[in-house]
């Protein structure tokens, strides 16, 4: 999956193409699928420009917890041991895009305190409740791993939901850092639910 600067382009194209298609429509009947268009693509240019601006900020360095490197011989290893936890009970997907083949260089790790970023792959939780960070672990594998389980609640009065999980490789000597990630995400819902409080 593309990053949210090309989903917010695909976001602008479909709006784009249904403003053109609801052009059209005024002329000819059926203007319903015409509008659906140009709503579905407002809406995902909308969010996908959120997430754009959220990647810029924490690539720039704002509200970074922690960043490090995990080079090609690490990432193999982590690809491996990822792999390797299918089956155990309590196991969820990881969501994370992982490249085939591993890279060959060295993979950054970037995580700030609302977002994360490993490799090219961005996942934000500015959003309330999308998705929720239901757990955080540092698992004691080779190399170590920082696991975020993650639900995700769709749409307001829908019933449908989806448990997954965020794995990523510590970085060799930043088990310090990984285990000051663990701490940030495993009281993180506490504090987004608790509304700041002016002093």
């Amino acid at each position: 999956m593309g990053g949210p600067l090309a989903l917010r382009r695909i976001g602008l194209l479909s709006l784009a193409a249904g403003l053109v298609a609801l052009g059209f429509a005024l002329v000819l009947p059926d203007a319903g699928n015409a509008l659906k268009a140009v709503l579905v693509g407002g809406i995902r240019a909308l969010l996908s420009h959120g997430d754009a601006q959220h990647q810029a900020e924490l690539l720039g360095g704002n509200e970074v917890i922690a960043r490090w490197q995990a080079d090609s011989a690490r990432w193999r290893s982590f690809v491996s041991a990822d792999q390797a936890l299918r089956g155990e009970q309590g196991w969820r997907l990881n969501d994370l895009s992982i490249p085939k083949p591993p890279s060959a260089r060295p993979v950054e790790v970037t995580v700030g305190s609302s977002a994360l970023q490993v490799g090219g792959d961005f996942h934000s939780f500015r959003s309330s409740g999308f998705p929720t960070v239901q757990y955080a672990v540092l698992r004691r594998s080779q190399p170590p791993m920082v696991e975020l389980g993650l639900r995700h609640t769709g749409m307001p009065g829908r019933s449908s939901s989806r448990e997954y999980a965020l794995r990523f490789p510590g970085g060799a000597g930043a088990e310090a850092l990984a285990a000051q990630v663990v701490a940030h995400f495993s009281t993180f819902e506490q504090r987004r639910l608790v509304p700041a409080v002016a002093t």
